[in-house]
């Protein structure tokens, strides 16, 4: 969850760049979806989006409930 609201952040307050994170929050590029680090420009192709999607969706499940999975959900052709 914390990579989606860097990316969000960073396309909208920094120009598709990636920017440190807040010392409050914990984000390790190593472990990351996408690997981004601080400073890294955002360029995400089809497979990277369908990752961070499926991450994403994994991760809400897993904190609030099944009925955040991502399962069923595919990108359009």
């Amino acid at each position: 969850l914390n990579e989606v609201r860097l990316l969000c952040e960073a396309l909208v307050e920094h120009g598709a760049v990636l920017a440190d994170p807040p010392k409050t929050m914990k984000y390790t590029s190593e472990v990351a979806v996408l690997g981004l680090a601080p400073g890294d420009s955002i360029m995400l192709s089809r497979d990277d989006f369908a990752a961070l999607s499926d991450g994403f969706f994994a991760e809400l499940a897993a904190r609030y409930g099944d009925e955040f999975a991502s399962e069923g959900r595919s990108l359009p052709s």
